[in-house]
């Protein structure tokens, strides 16, 4: 990857992140938090779980993310030894898995909070 591919890919992740805060922003402002609070990314998660009338779920949607961030960081300065990494590897699966099903819950909250009908994949969750 070149100094350019670097710098464009940069861009674009800073982009999206100012657009998905933009949405939270807006959320925010929907449900009385300060909308200043959709540009911390760990805050964010929990905040987004208090619109949906979910606080205990956020603080575990909240644990998952930071545990990805640190298995995350344990991958990237990982080792030789082939079974540690696995192991790492597995740890990551389970704790992605229960993010995924906080995330539904979360947004599904937010669906019955904001009386809208539920469509897509995530409605067969409930």
């Amino acid at each position: 990857m070149t100094l350019v591919d670097s710098n464009a890919e940069a861009i674009l992740q800073l982009v999206f992140y100012l657009i998905i805060s933009i949405g939270y922003f807006k959320i925010f402002e929907k449900c009385g938090v300060k909308g200043i609070w959709a540009f911390v990314p760990i805050v964010r998660d929990y905040k987004i779980a208090v619109c949906a009338d979910m606080e205990e779920e956020g603080r575990n949607y909240v644990l998952m993310s930071l545990l990805l961030s640190i298995i995350n960081a344990i991958s990237y300065f990982g080792t030789d030894k082939i079974q540690l990494m696995l192991l790492v590897d597995m740890a990551f699966v389970a704790v992605l898995i229960a993010y995924v099903i906080y995330e539904i819950r979360i947004y599904n909250g937010l669906v019955k909070n904001f009386d809208r009908k539920k469509d897509g994949l995530s409605a067969s969750f409930c």
